[in-house]
């Protein structure tokens, strides 16, 4: 029989297993999460030790009684826009795309609220992701409540109906879901709340998660930025005979963009100097090898591919001033 002390020792680290995955997991999250499945709550953890020693020569073996612990529930939970932005189509009513992720151990029912800034953009409702798309559409189903019930690791797409009233103006979107089993510090504990009686802790992420998504008038397609600085033999910005530059050119996405490739021809008066192309701030190499740059004796090529989610990539090259 555990005492509650040794209770409390082995849920603290079950907690700490779980924020360490998360914690993890959300350097590289993309438009559906991909969250480490967890052991589900209710799950009988059992563990029997043995004893081998000699008796009068003879081997023996023994086994330690059997200690058994069952998992508690685990509330967390990851919500992400899809785009940052969208340009909508005048006053036609704009799907906005969420995608939620229960990273609980549990199935969990989770609120959702939408709201909207300013109040003039009219929230029509919240439709799921029916058919699977990824596209709203007639066949998508609208939810009459405002909640849904997802399994452990489950994904599911969102769509939120939002309307921008007169005037135009820039608006917010935002979708919060939140855990109705609980929510709170990470840590905080629902004694007797989860799957038979358990208790239910919450995780890393709180039990509830808001995103947001700006409705715009502006341009919303990618955008690419040049910028340069000038490094002289002496030391100062000048730019002459065997000065460096160095390019900068940052491209921002605000969303998944397919097939991407940047390309900047050497200019005249200047040579590449070999070497000096980065991505992000590591170093690529100038053949076409396994990275994603290369130089072809006049131009610089970056190829991206698919871009994801909403980024901004950086590339820098140097440039000699003959």
């Amino acid at each position: 029989m555990l005492n509650r002390s040794n209770r409390w020792a082995i849920r603290n680290r079950f907690l700490g297993t779980a924020i360490l995955a998360a914690a993890v997991i959300g350097c590289a999250v993309s438009a559906a999460p991909a969250l480490a499945d967890p052991t589900l709550a209710g799950t009988q953890i059992a563990n029997t030790a043995s004893l081998s020693f000699l008796d009068g020569g003879a081997p023996l073996h023994i086994s330690s009684n059997t200690v058994t612990l069952g998992v508690d529930v685990l509330l967390d939970v990851v919500l992400e826009a899809e785009q940052a932005s969208i340009r909508p189509s005048g006053d036609a009513v704009t799907p906005v795309g969420f995608v939620l992720t229960n990273g609980g151990n549990a199935d969990e029912t989770f609120a959702l609220t939408a709201t909207n800034d300013p109040a003039s953009t009219a929230i029509v409702g919240i439709a799921t992701d029916s058919d699977g798309d990824g596209v709203y559409s007639a066949a998508d189903t609208m939810l009459t409540g405002t909640s849904v019930t997802l399994a452990p690791n489950e994904h599911r797409r969102l769509f939120v109906l939002a309307r921008r009233g007169a005037g135009g103006q820039d608006a917010t979107v935002s979708l919060t879901a939140a855990s109705t089993t609980g929510s709170g510090d990470a840590g905080t504990v629902f004694a007797g709340a989860g799957v038979g009686g358990a208790d239910a802790i919450v995780g890393h992420t709180g039990g509830r998660a808001t995103a947001h998504t700006l409705l715009t008038t502006q341009a919303t397609g990618p955008r690419l930025e040049k910028s340069q600085s000038v490094r002289a033999q002496d030391g100062s910005d000048h730019a002459g005979h065997g000065s460096i530059i160095t390019y900068r050119l940052d491209a921002h996405f605000p969303g998944a963009t397919a097939a991407v490739e940047l390309r900047d021809a050497i200019p005249a008066g200047t040579v590449f100097v070999p070497g000096s192309m980065m991505l992000d701030g590591k170093p690529l190499t100038d053949a076409a090898d396994g990275d994603p740059a290369s130089f072809d004796g006049s131009a610089v090529r970056i190829v991206l591919g698919d871009v994801t989610v909403t980024s901004v990539r950086t590339v820098t090259f140097e440039t000699k001033i003959l």
